[in-house]
């Protein structure tokens, strides 16, 4: 195959192989939506320090939104082959997640232009995310920024994109299944079952040896008889 001809296809290469700016000057303006969402993982007490917001720093929850908002502005200035977008709504979510320690970072943005917003979303989430981890890095140093990925995506040519997220959180964060419990409880209804069956199985055992010993009293029986005999034929 041809260099030539696979450069073609890379909308980012020019027929040498060089990068260049997509021209997007023949789409149509249309309305776009992007969402993006990050995990910062950390310790309990961490976690209870910011959700209480009593850091050091301050109320960080805060801090991250209004970071993240700014970033998303200065998308096209940290990647060099984005387009300057006009945002026209830019959201940041933070919630708290106990069960795993951590917050979930959810950042969404909208604009009607010739060009997604994908990457404008995925650094919202991420410089949020960055700014926790400053804020909180006083107390945990460990915290673990995971899981930046887009949700979703609509509008423009090539149609809408949803990620099937409740099974990536599956597989990457898998949690306690209440199914153990369960299990739990079938296998000691199970035990007391066959304890019955066993108690039952004696009992039937006892009952069926309990004619025999009447046999043998009654043989018990039977040679008395027998020794007065011997008795009087002695006299």
């Amino acid at each position: 195959m041809n260099p030539a001809d696979v450069f073609e296809e890379l909308p980012h290469l020019d027929g040498s192989g060089r990068a260049r700016m997509v021209d997007v000057g023949g789409k149509l303006p249309t309305h776009r939506i992007a969402v993006a969402e990050v995990y910062v993982r950390m310790k309990p007490e961490t976690l209870e320090l910011l959700r209480q917001g009593a850091l050091y720093k301050g109320d960080a929850i805060s801090v991250a939104r209004i970071a993240g908002i700014a970033a998303s502005k200065k998308t096209a200035d940290l990647i060099p082959l984005a387009h300057p977008v006009p945002l026209t709504h830019v959201a940041v979510d933070i919630d708290f997640d106990d069960a795993q320690n951590s917050v979930r970072i959810e950042a969404r943005t909208e604009t009607t232009s010739v060009t997604g917003v994908e990457l404008e979303a995925l650094v919202t989430a991420s410089t949020a995310a960055m700014t926790i981890y400053d804020m909180a890095k006083k107390y945990d140093r460990a915290m673990v920024i995971d899981g930046l990925q887009l949700l979703l995506k609509s509008g423009g040519q090539s149609g809408n994109y949803l990620r099937d997220d409740q099974s990536v959180e599956k597989q990457r964060f898998p949690r306690k299944k209440t199914t153990k419990k369960k299990s739990s409880r079938s296998s000691s209804k199970a035990k007391k079952l066959s304890t019955k069956k066993k108690s039952s199985k004696t009992s039937s055992k006892k009952k069926a040896s309990s004619p025999t010993k009447r046999k043998t009293t009654t043989k018990k029986k039977s040679s008395s008889p027998k020794t007065s005999k011997k008795i009087k034929k002695t006299k």
